[in-house]
C-alpha cells in the first residue's frame, strides 16, 4: 500500500467499473496534474474528465475514487514528502509498473494540458515537462538487471517533479514568477 492508504485495485475496479480504458495510474496522474493548476476544482470536475457527464459512478466506486481525491489534495498540499503516486504494488511484475509509471506520466500532462495555456514556466519546469513525456513512452519490456532499481528512480523523480510544478504553477498563479535571467 502507498502512503495514500488507497490501493491501485481498488481504484483500478472503481474506474474499470465505468466501462472506460482509463487505469488507476493514469486517473490519478489526471487528478494530479489537474490539482498542480487548480486546487479549488472538486471532486465532480475529475470524475468528469474521466468518465464524461454521462456516466453515474456507483456508490462503492465514488467512495473509493473521493477517498483518493480527498487524499491526493491533502497530501500535495501539505509538502512534507508525504505526496505519493499511485501505482501498482511492488509484487507486481516490473513490465506492468513501469508501463502504469508511464501511464500515470500520460495522465498528469493531459491534467496540466487542460489549463495551461496561461503558465510560463521556467526552464526548469520545461525540462521537467519534457522528461515528463518521455518518461510516458517508456517501454515497459526494455529492462535489464537493474530495471527496479532505474524504476524506483524514475518513480521518485516523478514524484519530486509534480511538486516543483505544483510549485511553480502556484507562483505563477499568484504573480511572483520571476523568470531565471539564464
Amino acid at each position: 500500500m502507498n502512503s495514500l492508504n488507497i490501493s491501485y485495485s481498488d481504484v483500478q475496479d472503481a474506474v474499470m467499473s465505468q466501462s472506460t480504458c482509463v487505469t488507476a495510474a493514469e486517473a490519478h496522474g489526471l487528478l494530479c496534474g489537474l490539482l498542480c493548476l487548480d486546487d479549488g476544482i472538486s471532486c465532480d470536475t475529475w470524475l468528469d474528465f474521466l468518465f464524461g457527464d454521462e456516466d453515474e459512478v456507483g456508490d462503492d466506486e465514488r467512495e473509493r475514487l473521493d477517498a483518493l481525491f480527498l487524499a491526493t489534495r491533502q497530501h500535495l498540499d501539505e509538502f512534507d514528502f508525504s505526496f505519493d503516486l499511485l501505482l501498482p504494488e511492488e509484487a507486481t511484475a516490473l513490465s506492468e509498473r513501469a508501463e502504469a509509471l508511464g501511464e500515470w506520466c500520460s495522465g498528469f500532462l493531459a491534467g496540466l494540458g487542460y489549463r495551461s495555456q496561461t503558465i510560463v514556466w521556467s526552464p526548469e519546469g520545461t525540462g521537467i515537462l519534457r522528461d515528463l513525456s518521455e518518461i510516458s513512452r517508456l517501454d515497459p519490456n526494455a529492462s535489464d538487471e537493474e530495471g527496479e532499481s532505474a524504476y524506483a528512480e524514475l518513480a521518485e523523480y516523478v514524484r519530486v517533479a509534480v511538486q516543483m510544478l505544483r510549485t511553480e504553477a502556484r507562483s505563477d498563479r499568484a504573480g511572483s514568477y520571476n523568470p531565471s535571467p539564464y
